[in-house]
């Protein structure tokens, strides 16, 4: 720590000498010029300092392993194959969920894409829907609990998901602007909507009926509507 004495002026020789005796038996040390502190209390500030550092520096770290246990999940999330439900402690409500329940009667979005796509000869996409369909009824009525019935959907929901990515991948070349945004923005909402429900179980009930089946029946409407089946439209760029 940088030492200092101050001179007083008008001072003799002898009254110097004397003045700097007595400031080496006080043995005052000023180690910030700025605020004057002693040696004690400059040591405790050290102390705190460091203390206050080592906390920083802990904090930082966890806040990296969250990050990385949060991109860890969302990569589960996004390349597991198969749905892994929700464990019974983790539901709330009944048993089963009533025909009233948004979560069951939002499923009708999905209903005007297998119309179209059956009239417009699209078999590949109102299969995959229709059996996407039933298998979301059951695992919803159910309260989404772990089993068969939630592995095999979350299975088809991605297929479905991987359908929609491929369609827009190999759309008409004379497709509408609008109607290609509005695709990729149904595929942007219903990923985020998928990651953000299963990180915050919270927002769940709320809005996995909007992100996962209003916005996903809307984008398979507009599939249905403006696009060929998936072989013909990729045997047709080879």
């Amino acid at each position: 720590w940088p030492c200092r004495t101050v001179n007083k002026p008008g001072l003799g020789v002898a009254d110097r000498k004397g003045e700097d005796a007595r400031r080496r038996a006080a043995h005052v040390c000023v180690c910030d010029w700025r605020c004057g502190v002693a040696r004690a209390d400059a040591v405790a500030h050290r102390k705190r300092l460091c203390v206050a550092v080592e906390q920083a520096v802990e904090k930082a770290e966890k806040r990296e392993e969250r990050r990385d246990e949060r991109r860890f999940a969302i990569s589960q999330l996004l390349f597991d194959p198969v749905g892994r439900g929700r464990e019974r402690g983790a539901i709330g409500g009944g048993s089963t969920r009533e025909a009233t329940d948004p979560m069951m009667f939002s499923h009708a979005a999905f209903v005007p894409g297998i119309l179209v796509a059956s009239s417009r000869g699209m078999m590949d996409l109102a299969s995959l829907q229709l059996v996407l369909l039933t298998l979301s009824l059951m695992y919803h009525r159910n309260r989404e609990v772990a089993g068969r019935v939630a592995l095999v959907e979350g299975s088809v929901a991605k297929a479905f998901f991987v359908y929609g990515i491929a369609q827009l991948v190999n759309c008409p070349p004379d497709i509408d602007l609008v109607t290609f945004a509005a695709e990729i923005a149904c595929s942007v909402v219903t990923v985020s909507t998928y990651v953000a429900t299963n990180l915050w179980p919270a927002t769940y009930e709320r809005y996995h009926p909007i992100g996962l089946h209003l916005v996903p029946g809307l984008w398979s409407f507009l599939v249905a509507l403006n696009h060929l089946p998936l072989y013909v439209a990729v045997s047709s760029r080879l």
